[in-house]
């Protein structure tokens, strides 16, 4: 697809079929054709990429001193050095810059973003496709060690080494003659006196230097093969936003990955904590009440049992002791589903659901050893007492049978 580039006249003054100077490249080179209007180059090369050269009126250019700094932060730094310059806030503003030169300097250029936007509008409508808008003296070609100038419109263009280039106001004095290069120049006359210079078609009278300076055509204009840099197109600008805001959505999911992932650590190592400490707990019940069995509530039991020794009651402890185990040998089936348990003169009461409890004129006191369940007759003969009652169970050693021994205890 082609791609065009156009010299611009001040754009008060800027309609679609203003002629201007073209250069349009096809394949890989570049050439200039006669003026056209931007209406006819969209008819001609409907959907090219276009990019304009605003006029000096309508740019400010300049070069501001900055440290090397990396691409992103660029940007910012380049708004912070010219905010003081526009004497606006640089949201008003479309800018661009180019590279840090060996000097420390960047070339920087901006102009009003309204402007910007109609003159993009006015590219579009003529069905070209806005590529961006770059600084008047890239127009011109590159001088190796030199300067190249031209005289536009009551302006003298300068295009520097490196990308770099100036805009100077061409004053007339009062008897009508231009004013002298060192007058014109400023303290930019000292650069340009000590390097080659090329003019595009004449310099002003009285510009004539010692050194005979090279006049090159106005054709050698807008066919270099690159533009260093330049002010992007809103669209561009649109893209890098969404760009940026992209990426730091990106970076800020990442970042709430790594602490979801962090507090998933961190709360694994801390049931692990509390699961060691329920097990130390339970260890040392074991071994400060060595007939405690089956460990269900640490805290409570060494509670319960605590308060038997102290109470006097003998042998309670080693009691309880044994009607765990017993309930735990014999009431497999109650794994998981007791409520609760409370120990009690001699009796470990078991509270079961209200699905899970035993019918209490089947399986209490009265009930035949027969119709018993056979756990139950299980459990009478390792010597427990068992009885139904309305929460559950309630488990007793039983007493020492006619003409026996009492049950032993284990």
């Amino acid at each position: 697809m082609a791609a065009i580039r156009v010299l611009l006249p001040p754009l008060r003054s800027l309609t679609a079929d203003t002629p201007l100077p073209v250069a349009v490249a096809e394949k890989a080179a570049w050439r200039r054709l006669p003026p056209m209007g931007l209406a006819e180059l969209g008819r001609r090369w409907p959907g090219a990429r276009a990019t304009a050269f605003p006029h000096p009126e309508d740019l400010t250019l300049t070069a501001v001193p900055l440290p090397p700094l990396a691409r992103a932060r660029m940007r910012v730094a380049v708004e912070g050095a010219i905010e003081p310059l526009a004497l606006g806030d640089p949201d008003t503003l479309r800018i661009g810059h180019g590279a840090r030169g060996a000097d420390g300097r960047v070339g920087v250029a901006w102009f009003d973003a309204e402007a910007a936007d109609r003159l993009q509008a006015l590219i579009a409508a003529c069905g070209l496709r806005p590529a961006g808008f770059a600084p008047t003296p890239l127009w011109l070609p590159e001088t190796v060690d030199g300067w190249t100038l031209c005289v536009l419109d009551g302006y003298v263009v300068a295009r520097q080494p490196g990308g770099q280039g100036s805009l100077y106001a061409l004053d007339t004095q009062a008897d009508g003659a231009t004013a002298s290069l060192a007058q014109t120049l400023g303290p930019d006359a000292a650069a340009c006196a000590a390097g080659a210079c090329r003019w595009i078609g004449a310099a002003p009278a009285g510009w004539h230097r010692e050194a005979a300076d090279v006049a090159l055509p106005e054709s050698a204009c807008g066919v270099m093969a690159e533009i260093p840099w330049s002010i992007p197109a809103a669209a561009a600008a649109r893209r890098a936003g969404a760009s940026g805001w992209r990426r730091a959505a990106l970076l800020g999911a990442a970042a709430a990955a790594v602490w979801m992932a962090g507090l998933a650590l961190h709360a694994g190592r801390l049931e692990h904590a509390a699961q060691a400490a329920r097990e130390q707990l339970a260890q040392r019940l074991r071994e400060a009440f060595p007939a405690v069995g089956a460990v269900v509530d640490p805290v409570g039991q060494a509670r319960r049992l605590l308060a038997a020794r102290q109470a006097g009651g003998g042998d309670d402890w080693a009691e309880l002791g044994f009607l765990l185990r017993a309930a735990r040998e014999h009431m497999a089936f109650a794994a998981g589903e007791m409520q609760a348990w409370r120990y009690e003169g001699g009796a470990l009461e078991l509270d079961m659901p209200a699905t899970a409890r035993p019918n209490v004129a089947e399986a209490g006191e009265g009930a035949k050893a027969a119709a018993a369940p056979a756990w139950v007759q299980a459990a009478r003969q390792a010597g427990v007492e068992v009885q139904a009652t309305e929460a559950g169970w309630r488990l007793r050693r039983a007493p020492p049978s006619a003409g026996g021994q009492p049950a032993g205890r284990s």
